[in-house]
């Protein structure tokens, strides 16, 4: 049996309620499901919530039953169930309590100093596996939008002043800056062999997508086997960091728990 199965088995005697029986939404025995116990709105319009909904419900009906087949067989009283309940409540308050100490949120907080001197000594570990386009781009749903959003561009606005005339006309479109691409990310192949083509100072014509068309324009290439310029290696550099960071926040902790508690290793 998984863990994961465990957890629900253990989860199903938590959820269940007697409540007030005109709320719930499901029920087996004396045991009832409410909509307050969804994990999405019940009253939700989102599309195929209700499949959703009923595949939740079901789900919860079935893992019920079985806890309840599960439990009048004596499961729940036997050496394994209880080593597993041990083993898994062990792997939860471990979990919440690295948490808690260690995996801590601000990590994921860029520090632009502490990334830009990272790369400064160790810019030669960073080489271009492939080559990487970043790209602003525009997607439309029409050819004549495109194409009007291209002119506008052409006749002297810059990228961000006709990007925000689109934001104010409310028109139905799709914006990325400064997004990073190989080609095998990038929407299409023919956005891939524009991009390709196109100088710094260029606007694409409307390139044909799989929902549409797209103006892209190149901010920065970078060819594979080259080094890496900062712009490309800056989300990896930030994971670098914050793996860093908790590593050294982890062995600090168990140093500080060993000398703590009575530790001994035969």
């Amino acid at each position: 049996m998984s863990l994961r199965t465990i957890i629900f088995l253990l989860l199903a005697a938590l959820t269940g309620c007697t409540g007030n029986d005109s709320q719930f939404i499901a029920r087996v025995g004396d045991e009832t499901l409410t909509n307050d116990e969804l994990p999405f709105p019940a009253d939700s319009t989102i599309a195929g919530n209700t499949l959703q909904r009923n595949a939740f419900i079901s789900t919860w009906v079935n893992n019920t039953v079985l806890y309840k087949a599960a439990e009048r067989e004596g499961i729940l009283s036997t050496e394994e169930f209880q080593k597993r309940q041990k083993e898994f409540q062990q792997q939860m308050a471990i979990h919440l309590y690295l948490q808690k100490e260690v995996y801590l949120p601000e990590d994921t907080i860029a520090d632009e100093n502490k990334i830009r001197d990272y790369f400064k000594i160790r810019s030669k570990e960073f080489i271009s596996s492939d080559t990487k386009i970043q790209l602003n781009g525009v997607f439309f749903q029409q050819r004549n939008e495109a194409n009007k959003f291209r002119s506008d561009i052409i006749r002297g606005k810059s990228w961000k002043q006709a990007t925000e005339v689109l934001q104010k006309n409310a028109v139905n479109v799709k914006t990325v800056e400064n997004v990073l691409y190989t080609r095998q990310t990038i929407p299409s192949q023919e956005l891939w062999n524009v991009a390709l083509t196109l100088r710094s100072t260029d606007v694409s014509f409307p390139v044909p997508t799989p929902g549409g068309f797209a103006i892209i324009k190149v901010v920065s290439l970078q060819e594979k086997g080259a080094p890496s310029r900062i712009e490309f290696v800056w989300d990896e550099i930030r994971q670098r960091l914050i793996i860093e960071a908790r590593r050294t926040r982890y062995e600090k902790l168990m140093e500080e728990l060993r000398s703590k508690y009575d530790v001994e290793i035969r």
